[in-house]
């Protein structure tokens, strides 16, 4: 475990100057139990975690945000995290958060793996002045994932992402998602992004309603979010998830769909 602690903090990420800041934490787990201990270090050290079944290897912990009147990130699917508070530094933001919206302490039963680069926040990708989002990566170094307490208030779900199959089908379809508040195609802005329902494992829900959107509307990795899965795939060696224009198939979308999902998120 002590190879794969120094491992990656060899990745120093590049830290960007900002008034503003936020921290997200981007958890990950061995989905196999039993791959838990030196064993699975050491073959994660070889990278053989990326390979196999799509039952083997890493899984990676999301979630949905919940409807907040005035949130710009209401109902997208993210990561644990939020806005900095006095005094704190970027790291204790992300764990501080993760604890308050999931019930996950990262000070205990997590090892602390690397800061990925910073990157600046963006509504929609308007850029937001002076705004900062720092990444963090976490591992689960306990057999058990430790049970999730979901903030009602701001989390709708939390769900892991086998990283293998998420990769897979990442690079095989980035669907254009269309950004716009009034249905029409002059004012939409289209951005990259991977649906994830299929690919989501042990899913918890903080309310009755949270499933009924869930069906509805099914969720979509985009934005900071995809940008911020793209950074660790691409710090594991692996191509990025949101800019890879000879492995991606562009698919005709359904125009009415996104539409509805955007009002969805913005509400």
């Amino acid at each position: 475990m002590e190879r794969l602690v120094r491992r990656f903090a060899r990745q120093t990420g590049r830290v960007l100057p900002g008034k503003f800041r936020a921290s997200i934490a981007l958890v990950l787990r061995f989905s196999d139990s039993t791959r838990h201990g030196p064993h699975a270090f050491e073959s994660f050290g070889r990278g053989e975690w990326l390979c196999g079944s799509p039952g083997g290897g890493l899984e990676l912990l999301l979630i949905r945000r919940a409807l907040r009147e005035g949130d710009p990130w209401s109902g997208h699917v993210a990561f644990p995290g939020g806005r900095a508070g006095p005094g704190e530094t970027d790291r204790e933001t992300a764990v501080r958060e993760t604890r308050e919206e999931i019930g996950l302490d990262l000070m205990s039963g997590f090892s602390p793996l690397c800061r990925l680069d910073d990157i600046p926040l963006s509504i929609s990708g308007r850029p937001l002045r002076d705004s900062i989002l720092s990444p963090f990566v976490f591992l689960l170094n306990i057999s058990e994932t430790p049970r999730l307490k979901l903030s009602e208030e701001e989390v709708d779900a939390a769900f892991w992402v086998p990283l293998n199959p998420l990769m897979e089908h990442g690079q095989q379809i980035i669907d254009p998602y269309y950004v716009s508040r009034n249905f029409s195609r002059e004012d939409a802005s289209v951005h990259p992004s991977v649906e994830v329902a299929d690919l989501a494992r042990n899913i918890s829900f903080s309310s009755p309603s949270a499933i009924q959107r869930w069906s509805r509307h099914p969720p979509r990795l985009w934005g900071l979010s995809l940008i911020a899965a793209s950074s660790l795939l691409e710090g594991l060696g692996y191509p990025r998830l949101d800019s890879n224009p000879d492995k991606t198939t562009y698919v005709r979308p359904n125009w009415r769909r996104h539409m509805e999902q955007e009002v969805f998120t913005q509400k």
